[in-house]
């Protein structure tokens, strides 16, 4: 009987597992979607991902929108727009400007703002600021305020300097700054007793570097000098053998007035484009170990340290150019002094360094460097308070003959603030210009020449007040000489002295120079500051029209 049930309730199951196929073949009708279904399906998780899309960017553009509400921006004297962060003014452009801006966006929504709409938002920004028609002049480390000087000390800190008296302190809000890459911070200045302490205290420490001491005084009123914006700076050359320090001194000097984080001076190459490049953003710049200083080269240097503005070609574009007014305090480097154009010439600080003998590690120099930074940048401010209290004072004792006028107006103030005798500065500057000149004229073969046919010249000058008619001399023998007193002149046609030079001085090409009389025009034009310096004086005259012209050399013995 068991087995009867058995086998009904196997055949009951078999059965029923038989109709669940048959129910199962019902089901694909009615749940698998048709082609239709499945393109209707699509469009809708299409529009709702785009409207989700469009959703985050509203979202985005809004935060970028009121980040950018909350910034501050400015366009330069240049035309550059510029995002302002505390005193700095940072290119909207440069990635320093985009990477301030996300910044601003991810504080403000805790997300990063994409870069499509970032670069829209910019553009809004940069066409809004353009089109206002304001211009915000930017600095470069110091700035005129008032009747004074502000010096950008890093941070929100500033250094105000004026003829009363020096004070640190913060940031009015309302002097913009360029800060470059490797931009250090200026130490709080220890304030010294008094103008004469401060440059007691310049003395001993340039005494460490090697610096001689009829040199002092000029290179610590070269520093101050640099710090003020808007006059002509000097070059200062360090020159000095292999082991004399002359690197190392070159990056400590430019630590007092423009520090980098690293710590060491910024060097460029000589150049157009490099020069306006770094030096639009850094104030002191250097080069170091020159060997040779070519006329592109020297006239760089030369329109730099005057302040000049450049104008140089965009990269990756061919019309695009770019306006940059570069003043730079430059700080060269050589084992010789390698300048002997002029105009270099009168703008030169030449300091030889004394040899060490006493050597110190990599370690101690920068410890040395750290502990008396504070106290050289608080003597600089403190001389540079008391030469502008004494300047005017100082503007109205004298004639000032050399270019470089207001650099020595400051060195005779400055002077005279720490108890010297008026005139000290002006006489060392006068030797200081007489002993370099010298030293360029000696290295010229071309300028002994001249030098040797005019005074063979001047051996046979008559005593007369004036020179005679051109037809005694002007043909032959081609020159004549005077003296009247101590004074001495020596005429000779352009022709005659090319002539005698030529017969002494041969070019390195194989060819007799100078070859033309222009080459000779040429050579006395850009040699006429060194002679200058050195006493002898040189004039072209028209004695006869222009046929009868010739050069004039006149000195006082």
């Amino acid at each position: 009987m068991s087995s009867v049930k058995n086998f009904l309730a196997k055949a009951s199951a078999s059965k029923a597992a038989k109709e669940v196929p048959t129910s199962l073949k019902e089901m694909p009708a009615k749940i698998v979607p048709t082609a239709a279904d499945s393109l209707a399906l699509h469009d809708q998780i299409g529009a709702a991902m785009k409207q989700g899309q469009q959703q985050a960017q509203a979202n985005n553009q809004q935060a970028v929108q009121q980040a950018v509400a909350g910034a501050r921006f400015l366009v330069d004297q240049f035309g550059v727009t510029r995002i302002a962060k505390g005193p700095e003014a940072i290119p909207l452009d440069s990635m320093r400007g985009m990477d301030l801006l996300r910044l601003a966006v991810y504080k403000a929504t805790g997300k990063a703002a994409g870069d499509d709409t970032l670069k829209r938002e910019i553009g809004v920004v940069r066409a809004k600021a353009q089109a206002s028609g304001e211009r915000t002049f930017v600095h470069k480390r110091t700035a005129i305020g008032g009747t004074g000087v502000v010096i950008d000390a890093g941070g929100d800190r500033c250094i105000r300097v004026s003829s009363e008296g020096w004070v640190e302190g913060a940031h009015d809000g309302g002097t913009f700054f360029v800060r470059g890459p490797g931009y250090g911070e200026i130490p709080s200045p220890v304030r010294p007793a008094s103008p004469k302490d401060a440059l007691r205290v310049l003395d001993t420490i340039f005494e460490r570097m090697g610096v001689p001491d009829i040199r002092r005084l000029m290179l610590a009123v070269a520093l101050v000098n640099a710090l003020r914006p808007g006059v002509p700076y000097v070059v200062i050359l360090l020159v000095g053998g292999a082991g004399s320090g002359k690197t190392t001194t070159a990056g400590n000097l430019a630590g007092f007035i423009d520090p980098t984080t690293s710590g060491e001076l910024p060097n460029v190459p000589l150049n157009a484009q490099d020069v306006a490049a770094v030096g639009g953003e850094q104030h002191v710049l250097g080069a170091d170990n020159i060997s040779k200083i070519d006329p592109e080269a020297s006239d760089l240097l030369c329109m730099a340290a005057n302040g000049s503005e450049f104008v140089v070609r965009e990269f990756n574009t061919r019309k695009d150019t770019a306006r940059l007014f570069v003043h730079c305090q430059f700080i060269l480097t050589a084992i010789t002094n390698p300048v002997t154009r002029g105009d270099l010439l009168d703008r030169l600080l030449p300091i030889t360094l004394e040899p060490h003998t006493d050597y110190k590690g990599e370690d101690e120099v920068r410890a040395w460097f750290r502990k008396v930074q504070p106290v050289a940048t608080g003597a600089l401010v403190e001389l540079l308070s008391a030469g502008l209290a004494r300047l005017p004072e100082v503007k109205r004792q004298r004639k000032w003959t050399h270019r470089l006028v207001d650099f020595c107006q400051l060195g005779e103030a400055i002077a005279q603030a720490c108890g010297m005798e008026p005139g000290t500065f002006v006489e060392q500057f006068n030797s200081l210009r007489f002993e370099s000149a010298q030293e360029a004229a000696s290295g010229d073969p071309v300028i002994q020449h001249v030098l040797d046919v005019v005074r063979d010249v001047a051996s046979k000058a008559e005593a007369e007040e004036s020179f005679p008619p051109w037809r005694r001399w002007g043909t032959t023998p081609g020159f004549v000489a005077i003296k009247c007193g101590a004074k001495v002149e020596v005429a000779i046609k352009a022709s005659t002295l090319r002539d005698r030079v030529r017969n002494r001085a041969m070019g390195s090409n194989g060819r007799w120079i100078p070859d033309s009389d222009k080459q000779m025009a040429d050579v006395l034009l850009q040699k006429k500051p060194v002679l200058a310096a050195i006493g002898i004086h040189v004039v072209r005259h028209c004695f006869n029209g222009d046929s009868g012209a010739a050069w004039v050399f006149s000195w006082s013995e």
